[in-house]
């Protein structure tokens, strides 16, 4: 009986602890207004309390590359907020400085993720860390391409 019991509280656990799976490149297009590939610079992380709540507020300047979809403006700022009382499982990743394909939205000044999980897919000696497997970027420029004109 106890074993049956653990086994339910870790698996309802495990659901609501782990991160939620990647959406496909056809879903990152059609939920974000922006697509670019860009660099993010210049990467600052702040601290502090809301009544009860500890956030953490990381603010970065993105150097244009390419826009695929919408406009980006420069200087282009990306915002990027997280509670702090979330547990450290279920926390979208924090912002990083490197080249990525970013899908934005904006917010104000400044521009922040369509996705908090999975809107910026880092670009590392050309090749596009895609879930569930890097590919090129000529090829997945392509993708994206394709993906953004079609209806």
């Amino acid at each position: 009986m106890k074993k049956t019991f653990l086994f339910i509280y870790l698996f309802t656990v495990s659901l609501f602890a782990a991160p939620p799976f990647p959406p496909t490149p056809a879903q990152l297009v059609s939920n974000a207004p922006i697509i670019a590939i860009v660099t993010i610079t210049n990467l600052t992380t702040e601290n502090f309390s809301i009544r009860t709540n500890q956030v953490t507020q990381q603010k970065a300047d993105l150097i244009v590359e390419q826009v695929l979809k919408g406009s980006l403006t420069e200087p282009a700022r990306l915002r990027f907020y997280v509670l702090g009382n979330i547990h450290f499982e279920s926390r979208p990743p924090m912002l990083f400085e490197g080249r990525c394909i970013a899908f934005l939205t904006r917010d104000g000044d400044f521009y922040t993720r369509s996705d908090d999980w999975h809107s910026l897919i880092p670009i590392r000696n050309d090749q596009v860390d895609w879930y569930p497997k890097p590919e090129p970027l000529p090829t997945a420029l392509t993708t994206l391409k394709k993906l953004i004109a079609s209806p």
